[in-house]
């Protein structure tokens, strides 16, 4: 079923660029452009041509609050539910969500732990990889599949919160400096991801660069 939507998102992600809705300047660019929406628009209408019913920004209850220090070891407020940028349903019945992440989210697979050794705890919020991760655990709906759509630009024409990832991943902050190659150097992190999540739930991620969206 999430392949289908995939495969119909992929239709309508290149009609976009047809469009020029959608640039190679966008990957780098995200707020100025609106492709975080605009990513958002075409899983919607992905899900609508397989028979679905896509919802943007959907809250998910969880059975267990989320409790930051206990999962994750800091003192964050807990939460008692989270938001999806995509929720699907069969009926009336949740049967998936999806996670997009642009160039400003391209360290989100990193573990809020891994930032907490180098930041101190007002620079950092809890990360979206534990977020993702408790919520396919513990959302009173859970999921039966994830779609992680990410935006890894080849040649991004900026490196954002790069004093960030200076001190949480130095080796990959001079890897970018140098190429400023997002696919290249962080793509490995997220097909981690992808494979941890898909321990638990079946689960595809989907990656854009200039040269298209290839799934994994």
């Amino acid at each position: 079923m999430y392949l289908n939507i995939i495969e119909a998102f992929k239709k309508l992600y290149e009609d976009l660029r047809k469009e020029r809705r959608i640039e190679d300047a966008s990957l780098s660019k995200p707020a100025q452009t609106n492709l975080h929406s605009w990513l958002e628009y075409a899983l919607v209408i992905a899900a609508e041509r397989v028979g679905l019913r896509g919802a943007p920004e959907i809250k998910l209850r969880y059975s267990k609050p989320l409790d930051p220090k206990q999962e994750c070891g800091v003192n964050k407020r807990r939460r008692k539910h989270c938001r999806v940028d995509v929720a699907f349903y069969k009926s009336s019945n949740l049967v998936g969500i999806a996670e997009i992440h642009t160039i400003n989210d391209a360290m989100g697979y990193l573990s809020t732990k891994e930032f907490a050794k180098t930041l101190e705890e007002d620079k950092f919020s809890l990360s979206d990889r534990d977020v993702l991760m408790y919520t396919i655990q513990h959302s009173e709906s859970k999921p039966k599949f994830v779609i992680i759509l990410v935006t890894l630009p080849k040649r991004a024409s900026r490196i954002p919160w790069l004093t960030y990832i200076e001190k949480v991943a130095p080796k990959i902050a001079n890897d970018l400096r140098r190429s400023r190659n997002f696919y290249e150097h962080l793509g490995e992190g997220w097909i981690k991801l992808r494979d941890d999540v898909e321990k638990e739930v079946r689960c595809s991620l989907a990656i854009i660069n200039e040269d298209g969206l290839e799934v994994i």
